[in-house]
């Protein structure tokens, strides 16, 4: 039986021929951190909602995020088209 600091101790390395100690990567998401970032206006507010707006509220909610993008598409210039999940996702599994 194995005591509890061996335990420890072989969770800590990997088993298999990966390199330790482990490489360490950040990654700033497009629009963030040291990319270029996405600069955008203030749209006018028309309330203020929880994060989970009722029926009663869900179209103003709706018209709010509506005046966000317009004024992030404004501010942004060519770089809004680019900040998106899709090319987020693509550019975390080319630093792996």
């Amino acid at each position: 039986m194995r005591s509890s600091a061996a335990c420890a101790h072989a969770a800590e390395r990997p088993s298999s021929g990966s390199p330790w100690p482990p490489s360490i990567i950040g990654f700033d998401p497009r629009g963030v951190g040291r990319s270029t970032p996405l600069e955008c206006e203030l749209s006018p507010s028309i309330g203020s909602f929880p994060s989970r707006p009722t029926d009663d509220q869900f179209a103003a909610f709706t018209a709010q995020a509506r005046n966000d993008e317009a004024a992030c598409e404004r501010a942004g210039g060519g770089l809004r088209p680019y900040i998106n999940t899709p090319n987020t996702a693509r550019d975390m599994g080319s630093v792996s």
